[in-house]
């Protein structure tokens, strides 16, 4: 969970908030200190957007890493097209419209 969420993505508050349990209890979970209930386990997937195999089974190294990669990307992006002006994020989306049609 802790590279899941990471602070530009999801906070531990947004997260724990999101699957309606306290910051302590979601801490304490992600820190092997508490056990987690399957519905919980299923809401923190849910929430990050990802399977819950992946908390079963664990993440391998590259898995992991390339998911952070691709977050970072993503976050870049979103960060990029925040600057645009409205002319041009209109632009950029016409043009991102006509290449998925094709």
């Amino acid at each position: 969970i802790k590279v899941i969420t990471l602070p530009e993505v999801l906070t531990i508050k947004e997260l724990a908030d999101s699957i309606e349990i306290s910051v302590d209890k979601l801490k304490k979970i992600e820190n092997g200190n508490s056990k987690i209930s399957m519905d919980i386990l299923m809401k923190i997937a849910n929430s990050l957007n990802c399977d819950v195999k992946y908390f079963l089974t664990g993440l391998s190294d590259n898995i992991l890493k390339n998911k952070v990669d691709t977050l970072t990307k993503y976050i870049d992006a979103v960060k990029l097209v925040s600057k645009l002006s409205p002319k041009e994020k209109d632009s950029l989306f016409a043009i991102l419209k006509n290449i998925t049609k094709k």
